[in-house]
C-alpha cells in the first residue's frame, strides 16, 4: 500500500507524523500532457522515425496520428476503457498520481465524446491516478477534412461551434 493509502486506512490526520519504516516518501508525479485513451499501436512508426524517416513521409504512408485516429474511432468504449485503465495502472506503478488526460484521437463529435466519457468512468475507479480531462478536438485535422481550405475551415467551425460548447 502507498503511504497515502495507509494513512487513509488508519485514519491518521494528514498533519500527523507517520513512520515510513526507513523508506523514502516522495511527492507523486503529475503528467500534465498525456493522451491515454486511444487505440492502435505506433511502435513501428517509432522505429521508422528513429531510422530517419520523417513525420511527413510517415503521414503520406498512412501512419502517424491518423492511424491512431482510425483505430480509436473503430474501438468500442469498453475497449478504450480497458486500454486506458492499463495505461493508468502503469502510470501509477511508476509514481504518477495525477494526469491531465487529453482527448484528440477521435476528431469527430461521437469519438471525442466517447473518449471523454471513458475518462469520466475511469476517474471514478479506485486505485488509479487522478484524471483532469481536457478536450483537444483540434489536435490535428481529421482525414475527411484535409481536402480543401473549406473542409479545414468547416472542421474548425465544428470544434468551436459544436464540440467546445458540448464538452
Amino acid at each position: 500500500a502507498t503511504l497515502a493509502e495507509a494513512v487513509a486506512v488508519e485514519g491518521v490526520a494528514p498533519s500527523a507524523r507517520v513512520d515510513a519504516g526507513g523508506r523514502a516518501v516522495l511527492p507523486g508525479f503529475v503528467d500534465a500532457h498525456t493522451h491515454f485513451i486511444f487505440a492502435g499501436d505506433r511502435a513501428e512508426e517509432f522505429h521508422l522515425r528513429h531510422a530517419g524517416v520523417g513525420y511527413e513521409e510517415l503521414a503520406r504512408q498512412g501512419r502517424g496520428i491518423l492511424s491512431t485516429v482510425c483505430a480509436t474511432r473503430a474501438a468500442s468504449a469498453e475497449e478504450l476503457r480497458a486500454l486506458g485503465e492499463a495505461r493508468l495502472r502503469s502510470f501509477a506503478a511508476q509514481g504518477t498520481t495525477t494526469v491531465e488526460g487529453k482527448s484528440g484521437y477521435g476528431l469527430d463529435f461521437a469519438t471525442e465524446e466517447r473518449i471523454l466519457a471513458v475518462m469520466a468512468t475511469l476517474a471514478e475507479a479506485p486505485g488509479l491516478p487522478r484524471i483532469v480531462p481536457t478536450f483537444l478536438g483540434a489536435h490535428t485535422l481529421p482525414p475527411e477534412r484535409r481536402g480543401s481550405p473549406a473542409d479545414r475551415a468547416a472542421y474548425v467551425d465544428a470544434v468551436c461551434d459544436e464540440m467546445l460548447p458540448a464538452f
